[in-house]
């Protein structure tokens, strides 16, 4: 997918690929993305990992929001904006990881289940809250990697859906 992006006042070209690929104006690079719950990604482009909040806006603006502060996003692209923003780089099979150390308090699928976007899939107890991890994808749970009451690490796969 191509398209213009202006990304805090500056207009960039992107070019979105399979496997996390991406070229922003002229450069390559690759981005590990996964949802951590509503609005949360974790993103890791050249070994360094970002947590970002999105906020969708109308007519295809986000405000993004990281611990290096925030900004606006807007995406021009007339057949994105004719869908409403749908499909945010949600290609491919999404691996869900653990963004802080924490422990399995439940899951809630199985392999093998079907799973719509925003279905609970796995809930980590991390500094005594309780996240519930959604996927973002229609697909089905390919790998189910904990079990309530493990402790995971940052980066930990806990499932896979396809």
């Amino acid at each position: 997918m191509k398209t213009t992006v202006i990304v805090g006042g500056e207009k960039r070209q992107v070019e979105i690929g399979a496997g996390g690929r991406f070229r922003i104006d002229g450069l390559n690079g690759k981005a590990e993305i996964v949802a951590l719950g509503e609005g949360a990604y974790s993103v890791v482009v050249g070994g360094a990992q970002h947590t970002v909040h999105l906020e969708r806006g109308g007519n295809g603006c986000y405000r993004a929001e990281t611990r290096e502060g925030s900004f606006e996003i807007e995406i021009i692209d007339p057949r994105r904006l004719a869908r409403g923003g749908a499909d945010l780089a949600v290609a491919g099979p999404q691996t869900i990881t653990a963004s802080m150390p924490g422990k399995v308090v439940a899951v809630k699928v199985a392999r093998g289940d079907s799973v719509r976007a925003g279905d609970g899939v796995i809930v980590v107890e991390a500094m005594k809250m309780q996240n519930e991890i959604k996927a973002v994808k229609e697909g089905t749970v390919a790998a189910v990697n904990v079990s309530a009451g493990d402790s995971v690490v940052p980066g930990s796969a806990l499932a896979v859906i396809e």
